[in-house]
């Protein structure tokens, strides 16, 4: 539909947030086995809503577009008992024209540059969910928190690079206090931080892919999130495109405590998916 000479379409229910583009992108259409740790700490998942989007904002090819809606603020199934909302706008370039920038790896071996560049925000008001709309819920107050991420996804010949760099503020570092069952005294704070990765494919031979990837998360302030970083990669067997597909993968996970040691550990997956 047109509204004043704008392109726009309408979606409202339960859906993705419009804001990072690891967390917007299908499982189903994945490079390595799961998302990063900076999606697991910073996104903003799904929320019931309404939001106006268009896929080719003025015309323009597909090199614009944009999405802008308003959310509970709560997150999936849940219904807010409280006010405030959840405020999301996110608009997209993509100087050489459209492409299929929300499927990763480029296995299509596309034969000229695709690039396509992402800027998002989000205003959560009143929320307590400790990571605004994911996990568990504060008990002793509420927090407004603002977002932002920049992000990028770039294919050719079969090379592609993901990156995303994420900014989460909390409006106070602490949101309250409560005795426990023990009588000990218990902290509540926002859990503010910055985030980024990096993700690079590339073809090893006819229907395979190798992928390596690096993310960071990091404090703002506070101790309650602490430094957590991934480093690893996998390979791929693609004979069906995503449809079908065998992954293997490796990280090594490092997360720093309130000790002096580290907690490292390394993880191994295997996946196979049949989609249809």
């Amino acid at each position: 539909s047109t509204i004043a000479g704008i392109d726009a379409s309408v979606r409202a229910g339960q859906m993705k947030v419009p804001f990072s583009r690891e967390r917007m992108i299908s499982s189903s259409a994945l490079e390595l086995v799961d998302r990063s740790n900076v999606n697991a700490e910073m996104n903003l998942d799904r929320d019931v809503g309404v939001q106006l989007f268009s896929r080719d904002l003025l015309g323009a090819g597909g090199r614009l577009r944009y999405n802008a809606g308003v959310f509970g603020g709560d997150g999936r199934n849940r219904i807010a008992d409280r006010a405030g909302l959840l405020w999301a706008a996110r608009v997209e370039m993509l100087p050489f024209g459209d492409f299929d920038d929300y499927v990763e790896a480029d296995l299509e071996h596309s034969h000229k540059p695709a690039l396509s560049v992402g800027f998002a925000t989000a205003y959560n008001q009143s929320t307590n969910r400790v990571r605004s709309t994911v996990t568990e819920s504060y008990t002793t107050g509420t927090v407004d928190y603002r977002h932002a991420v920049a992000d990028m996804h770039f294919k050719w010949r079969g090379f592609s690079v993901l990156g995303e760099l994420h900014y989460r503020k909390a409006d106070r570092p602490i949101v309250g206090e409560k005795v426990d069952a023990s009588g000990k005294t218990v902290v509540e704070r926002g859990r503010s931080a910055v985030g980024y990765v990096v993700q690079v494919g590339a073809p090893l031979a006819k229907h395979w892919d190798l992928a390596l990837r690096y993310g960071e998360v990091r404090p703002l302030d506070g101790d309650v999130v602490h430094r957590d970083r991934e480093i690893g990669g996998g390979i791929g067997f693609f004979p069906k495109g995503h449809n079908l597909k065998i992954q293997l993968d490796y990280f090594h996970l490092i997360r720093d405590t309130s000790t002096a040691e580290d907690v490292e550990t390394n993880r191994v997956r295997l996946q196979t998916q049949l989609f249809f």
